[in-house]
């Protein structure tokens, strides 16, 4: 009977001990336990090591509201939920642990963010001295089911917030996203920088100084052929006058670049505030397959950046529309092709507003070709039309 007894102890002492090895925790002691800031007129940024796990952060970029990050050290480690509670210290018998919330974590993503709204409550928590802790079940990497916790310290987070607060009060009103790809809009043969509103530049060359991590600046431009002298005269005119008035406001010209270009290129990265300049001769034309007079995808494109601008400009503009098309076919055809896609620009035009006032359609066959119709590169060209002001 008392070697059954041994025999039973024992195995539940195994067993306990297998479930122990199944449970894994990541906390930074009292002793080790810092934040760490990094303040600026575009970011506040307040981190935290967990030792052998990670890092969280509370991250407040500027015109934006505060988020809270979690990076581990590997990301494959996290799939699923993890839940999210608050404990207080050891020495706390007073406040008890509660839920805050649930974290959805795909694997191999280097960071999980929380709703803004549980970041506030955990920012809170922490004020309050208490200590916030994610709990899931780790997967890669790791023994079957091995439920693992990560806790927040809470030491040594006031003196942070301090200068976190701090932080949030000079921050810009307005974020990356609301000064970057400016379009500034020209009148016919205006080259100098538009006076109308310049609040919106003031803001790229303020957000450009705050943040250290830019590149700079980038000009390109909407034209309708920078192969055209006149065209490429005309925004190398507007991009060096843009660069004094921004170089007048003290950025650095190394940081400022003329892209000479249709600049439909996008980075990646956010390491370049795009503006660009754009006048009525950014649509100089749109063009046609054989025989059609349907516009494409690329042509309503086109024309809905002739629409904005004719939404910015306080002229009263009228818009010569000329139909046009290449030598396949009758002379009596072409006309009434040619009709057939003036037409359809003016059709579009009034679909988005513009009153048939505004709008003077001419059409001529294949008259007036803009290269000879002697191969399908230049009936491509010629197979168009023109829209003048």
């Amino acid at each position: 009977m008392f070697a059954s007894r041994l025999l039973l102890v024992a195995s539940l002492g195994c067993a306990l001990s297998a479930q122990a090895g199944l449970q894994r925790h990541y906390e930074a002691s009292v002793v080790e336990a810092s934040w760490l800031g990094n303040q600026s007129q575009v970011e506040c940024r307040m981190s935290h090591a967990i030792p052998q796990f990670g890092t969280v952060e509370f991250v407040r970029p500027a015109g934006e509201v505060m988020a809270f990050e979690v990076k581990p050290f590997q990301p494959a480690n996290w799939e699923g939920q993890a839940v999210l509670t608050t404990r207080p210290p050891l020495w706390n018998h007073i406040n008890r642990k509660q839920y805050l919330g649930v974290i959805a974590m795909a694997p191999g993503t280097p960071a999980a963010v929380l709703d803004p709204v549980v970041s506030e409550s955990l920012f809170n928590e922490l004020s309050l001295g208490m200590n916030p802790t994610l709990t899931w079940v780790g997967k890669h990497g790791l023994p079957v089911q091995t439920s693992v916790t990560a806790a927040v310290s809470s030491a040594r987070f006031v003196p942070a917030l301090e200068a976190f607060i701090r932080c949030t009060g000079d921050l810009l009103p307005y974020n990356f996203q609301s000064v970057d790809d400016l379009v500034l809009y020209y009148d016919p043969d205006a080259t100098e920088v538009p006076r109308g509103n310049t609040q919106p530049l003031e803001r790229v060359a303020t957000f450009c100084k705050a943040d250290p991590h830019l590149k700079g600046i980038r000009i390109s431009s909407y034209t309708g052929d920078l192969g055209n002298e006149s065209d490429l005269q005309q925004f190398l005119m507007r991009s060096k006058a843009m660069e004094l008035y921004l170089t007048e406001r003290d950025i650095d010209p190394e940081r400022v670049m003329i892209v000479q270009a249709d600049s439909n290129l996008v980075d990646d990265d956010r390491g370049w505030i795009d503006i660009r300049l754009f006048g009525p001769e950014a649509v100089s034309h749109v063009n046609f397959r054989t025989a059609k007079w349907n516009l494409a995808k690329e042509s309503t494109r086109s024309l809905d950046f002739l629409l904005e601008y004719l939404k910015a400009t306080d002229r009263e503009l009228v818009l010569k529309v000329g139909g046009h098309t290449d030598d396949v076919g009758r002379l009596r055809y072409n006309r009434g092709l040619s009709k057939q896609r003036a037409k359809s620009v003016e059709t579009y035009l009034a679909s988005r507003g513009v009153s048939g006032k505004q709008v003077a359609m001419k059409y001529f066959g294949e008259a007036k070709p803009v290269v000879p119709n002697k191969s399908a590169e230049n009936r491509a060209i010629n197979r168009r039309v023109e829209i003048d002001f």
